[in-house]
């Protein structure tokens, strides 16, 4: 999708990613994009998986009325997961947990479909650690150590200031 004009793809961000502004010049809005994406959504209910869930799901948020369904799904974040499985690594970041699971590096790492596969093996490592070690008996147990509440789910009040 193409970033919106408050996030410019930088050259640290080509750097990192390979990712030009041409490449992305023609690229569906993310309103766009997140619209196509909760279309497909219609069997639920879902929980999204990502690192750093946060990031996701204030993006999510910003375009909720793009995509409702989207927007309403909560998430797992792998962070606090890994935290709480893992306490001893150094740091959190995707690259320091594929090290730990002995995971290779895709060499398009940082491109979304590369991250998607990883996180998604990453999670599967924790949720193996997790059931190896009993930690979660149920899914709100998961949820209330890595859960990402969807914020469109959130309430909101007004008129406070």
């Amino acid at each position: 999708m193409r970033p919106p004009a408050f996030a410019p793809i930088t050259p640290l961000g080509t750097w990192q990613t390979g990712i030009t502004v041409e490449m992305v010049a023609g690229a569906p809005a993310a309103g766009e994009a997140l619209a196509a994406l909760d279309a497909r959504l219609t069997a639920g209910p879902y929980l999204l998986v990502a690192h750093h869930a946060s990031v996701e799901s204030g993006m999510i948020f910003r375009h909720r009325e793009a995509c409702p369904v989207l927007a309403a799904t909560d998430l797992i974040d792998t962070i606090p997961l890994a935290k709480y499985l893992l306490p001893d690594l150094r740091n959190y970041r995707l690259d320091t947990l594929l090290a730990h699971y002995k995971i290779p590096r895709p060499a398009d790492r940082h491109r979304a479909m590369a991250d998607v596969k990883v996180t998604a093996e990453v999670f599967g490592r924790l949720i193996d650690d997790a059931d190896a070690t009993g930690a979660f008996k149920t899914l709100s147990a998961l949820k209330e150590t890595a859960g990402c509440r969807a914020k469109a789910t959130e309430p909101a009040q007004s008129g406070l200031f």
